[in-house]
């Protein structure tokens, strides 16, 4: 059995969401089919600290902190375009 519209995750109300058109529920999926049965769940959790306190008695900002997470970040940039540029 092949799958069908109804059956991917880009099938909302009658229309293909990547494509903006109608399209039979029950016709044959298109070549960017997605099952919704297979697509996980997708959770994002930080494992950095807010840069914000969350108590008044922890108001006073580390700026040594901030400025070494500002290198690591502009660190981690420069290799993302070096990547973009390959």
């Amino acid at each position: 059995m092949f799958p069908t519209h109804k059956d991917c995750t880009n099938f909302r109300n009658g229309f293909c969401a990547l494509h903006g058109i109608p399209v039979n529920p029950d016709g044959a999926a298109c070549p960017r089919f997605t099952n919704k049965s297979a697509t996980p769940l997708m959770t994002i959790r930080s494992t950095r600290q807010p840069l914000l306190p969350r108590e008044k008695e922890e108001m006073e900002i580390d700026l040594s902190d901030l400025k070494r997470r500002l290198d690591a970040d502009e660190s981690r940039i420069k290799e993302i375009k070096e990547m973009l540029r390959r």
